[in-house]
């Protein structure tokens, strides 16, 4: 890096020795991996939510299709009327 053309003018990374670079990088790579195993943990939630979600909503369809259908509200008034 110290010889190349595009960090020329970038004296932080002149200035630096071989291992301080390496150290931040090691530091730099740990804050990536860990953000992204963040990443994929908030992925799976939500997966998990939608399966959730899913289930209940098949569940609700279950019961209104298994429960009989009722009648219109007050036509039992207009039926006993007759």
């Amino acid at each position: 890096m110290r010889k190349a053309w595009a960090f020329r003018f970038d004296w932080w990374f002149r200035t630096r020795t071989p291992q301080e670079l390496g150290r931040r990088v090691e530091v730099l790579s740990k804050l990536i991996e860990k953000e992204v195993l963040e990443w994929e943990a908030d992925a799976r939630e939500l997966e998990r939510q939608r399966r959730r979600a899913a289930k209940r909503a098949e569940a609700a369809a279950k019961r209104a299709s298994s429960e009989p259908a009722l009648s219109a509200p007050g036509s039992a008034k207009k039926q006993k009327l007759r």
